[in-house]
């Protein structure tokens, strides 16, 4: 077993499942000094843009903390398009309930693959990281609905 950490459309354990990822003890978890953006350009609408996290001193990002088989990282690579859109990196992850940290997979945008800019969100994905909230403080909830929900 490994730890993986979600912070967009993944926050979604429904979702996790469907993918074929059996994942355990999902909760809420947070890393320290990087930012949520939406600048993983779509490559069919370069308008619109996918979640990504990127590094910036004191700022934080939320989001869902899973144990999962090392072997569903192949189905979260195939999603994410990893090593193309995304690359995979170990990082700390603190847990929200115990402040405890963790070291834990999370999927960074690829420098090809990202712009400076935020990008739009689809319908979809707006609705898939509303359904993750439930593991995001309503400080951090609030941000992301009024910076990339408009």
């Amino acid at each position: 077993m490994t730890f993986y950490f979600a912070y967009g459309s993944l926050m979604v354990l429904n979702f996790v499942k469907d993918l074929g990822v059996n994942y355990q003890k999902a909760q809420s978890g947070i890393i320290k000094n990087y930012q949520f953006k939406t600048n993983i350009r779509d490559s069919i609408n370069p308008e619109y843009g996918y979640a990504n996290i990127v590094e910036k001193e004191n700022h934080l990002v939320e989001g869902v903390i899973m144990q999962i088989p090392n072997n569903s990282l192949s189905f979260l690579d195939s999603y994410e398009g990893c090593p193309f859109l995304y690359k995979r990196e170990k990082l700390e992850v603190y847990l929200s309930n115990t402040n405890n940290k963790i070291l834990a997979w999370a999927y960074i945008g690829e420098l090809n693959s990202s712009t400076n800019e935020n990008l739009l969100l689809s319908k979809v994905q707006k609705e898939r990281i509303k359904n993750g909230f439930k593991f995001l403080s309503i400080e951090y909830k609030e941000y992301i609905a009024k910076t990339f929900f408009l």
